[in-house]
């Protein structure tokens, strides 16, 4: 957005010089000749209603009226040449101006325009008095014209790339896209605007209304052009994403993709991803503006009865489009209200449901037009199904590590744990970092399942997972290694303090008593059970020099040092 400085510095850039201009080319360059007004009128309606065909190149909306202004300034000089282009431009800038804050591009077009009419005749002019030879067509000097035509094109150009880069501080290459098809269309608004000259000496109002057909059939060929190559762009957008989304594994790898990829194909302006919590509340996760992807927690809020989020989820509306703030601004919003003006919300769907909602704000009304909210919504369901791959791929991942007694994680995890602390330790400085592993095998197990049954001692297993679980919170991590046998991984803990931690749980363990129930019964009472533990202790690198090693030898601990002595014991291995 162009900050309120510049804003007043255009306006008054133009106050100070477009009225003393176009006063003084009235005096020196208003026809002497006596003319019809109502002719003139015709050639300004003609111009105004090339307005209603733009063609869209590169978010840049291209009017072409050379031909028109062209005959214009044959016919009638440049005071009138110039008065018709700043209508018409000004009518095509009040077109395109989607919000108050735009409002200084109509005195920004109207300048540029008013040095390229005036310099794009000197041009002419000079060319007629130095250069003697004649090349004549239609009682038209062609090398006149092109002088004319070329100064038109390349001044624009220059104008056009100078505001763009240092007005608007946008990085653009002069020979875009917009160039050459101005340059290409030169070759047909050059002989377009010689025949308007010819046709309405011949035929007076008859000519400039045959004239006027064929532009505007050419303007309309040139639209549907444009459009079909916008609409194959998309399309190869589409394709795009599509492809990029199918590769990601995880949901923060999809929702990333698809905003990063999302925001630099297509200007969007805000984006806010709502993940839907339930019918009756959502919230919003990821945010982007001005570049960056945030990603947030925040506070879920309840839908409003009356909310377009509510039309979307109960409706099946594949859109709710807004093109002005004041049409969606009193909904509750509170992460998104007073931020732009047009609004599109979008449901993103997974098997029929909805599962989040996107919402695009931009600060320009009727900034969405119809091919880009269809491309978005083709996009959207390639977003949906591969957040549903990502669910499902992290379900089985989850479930792949995760034992389905306890819920703690298995021995596969534990491996995988182990895995990456060790890449941890290879990217550290201080290489001697203390690990410890114990060990811990439930004794006289088999007897609990012989006497009151394997209900039982799954109850017993899950009872003493819970307690090993909350002993070791913010110490280390446990896990389910097999059968009555536990891993504890302890990151940064010293032998010796391992030691104590392997003995202070074993105390708590013989300590606990844990309601279980036989199942051996049939009314399967209540009964309190009584359980000991075995476990050895395996340190990196005061006992050992490989971290792979520490589940070997900490199990060989517990077996020698505990098991064969009684049980009951915490045991260390000795190297």
């Amino acid at each position: 957005m162009i900050s309120r400085k510049k804003q007043i510095a255009v306006w008054g850039i133009w106050l100070f010089i477009w009225p003393p201009i176009i006063t003084t080319l009235f005096y020196k360059y208003y026809p002497t000749e006596t003319f019809d007004l109502s002719n003139l009128v015709i050639f300004i309606l003609l111009a105004l209603t090339t307005a209603v065909f733009p063609i869209q190149i590169n978010k840049s909306s291209i009017f072409p009226i050379f031909g028109v202004s062209l005959a214009v300034y044959l016919l009638f000089g440049l005071y009138i040449e110039v008065m018709f282009t700043q209508v018409a431009v000004v009518f095509v800038i009040l077109k395109l101006i989607k919000n108050k804050c735009e409002h200084h591009r109509v005195a920004l077009n109207s300048l540029s325009f008013l040095f390229v009419s005036i310099l794009s005749a000197a041009s002419y002019q000079i060319v007629g008095i130095y250069i003697p030879y004649r090349l004549m067509f239609l009682n038209v000097n062609i090398i006149q014209i092109l002088a004319y035509m070329v100064t038109y094109f390349l001044v624009n150009q220059l104008i056009y790339y100078l505001i763009k880069c240092f007005f608007y501080g946008k990085k653009s290459s002069f020979l875009d896209e917009g160039f050459y098809f101005l340059l290409i269309s030169m070759t047909y608004t050059l002989p377009t605007g010689i025949l308007t000259v010819y046709l309405y000496k011949m035929y007076d109002l008859l000519g400039v209304a045959i004239i006027g057909v064929l532009m505007i059939t050419t303007l309309i060929s040139f639209k549907l052009y444009y459009r079909s190559v916008r609409t194959n762009r998309y399309l190869q957008i589409v394709n795009d994403m599509a492809k990029e989304l199918a590769q990601q594994l995880t949901k923060g790898c999809v929702v990333h993709t698809y905003l990063d990829k999302l925001t630099n194909h297509f200007s969007l302006g805000k984006i806010a991803l709502y993940d839907l919590i339930d019918e009756e509340k959502f919230q919003l996760t990821h945010f982007y503006d001005k570049g960056k992807v945030i990603e947030i927690e925040a506070n879920p809020f309840t839908i409003d009865r009356q909310s377009f989020i509510r039309e979307l989820i109960n409706n099946d509306s594949n859109y709710v489009y807004y093109r002005r703030a004041k049409e969606w601004q009193f909904y509750n919003l509170p992460d998104l209200n007073k931020t732009g003006e047009s609004l599109l919300a979008m449901p993103i769907k997974r098997d029929n449901q909805v599962i989040a909602i996107l919402i695009i704000i931009k600060n320009k009304r009727d900034a969405f037009e119809e091919s880009l909210i269809s491309t978005l919504s083709v996009i959207n369901t390639y977003f949906g199904i591969a957040l549903g791959n990502a669910r499902y791929y992290e379900e089985i991942r989850k479930d792949s590590k995760t034992d389905h007694l306890t819920g703690l994680p298995n021995l596969r995890h534990f491996e995988y744990d182990l895995r990456n602390y060790q890449n941890h330790l290879a990217t550290t400085i201080n290489f001697t970092v203390n690990t410890s592993i114990i060990i811990l095998d439930l004794d006289h197990f088999k007897k609990i399942n012989d006497q009151y049954g394997h209900e039982c001692g799954n109850e017993l297993l899950i009872k003493v997972a819970e307690l090993l679980d909350l002993f070791f919170t913010n110490k280390g991590t446990v896990y389910r290694y097999g059968g009555e046998e536990f891993i504890i991984f302890l990151p940064n803990y010293s032998h010796e303090s391992t030691l104590d931690l392997a003995e202070r749980i074993r105390k708590q363990l013989e300590q606990t008593e844990f309601i279980c129930h036989n199942y051996m019964v049939l009314n399967r009472p209540e009964i309190s059970l009584k359980m000991t533990a075995s476990l050895g202790v395996a340190s990196y690198p005061e006992k050992t020099d490989d971290i792979n090693e520490l589940l070997r030898i900490a199990d060989r601990a517990m077996y020698l040092g505990a098991k064969r002595e009684g049980r009951n014991k915490v045991a260390a291995y000795q190297s």
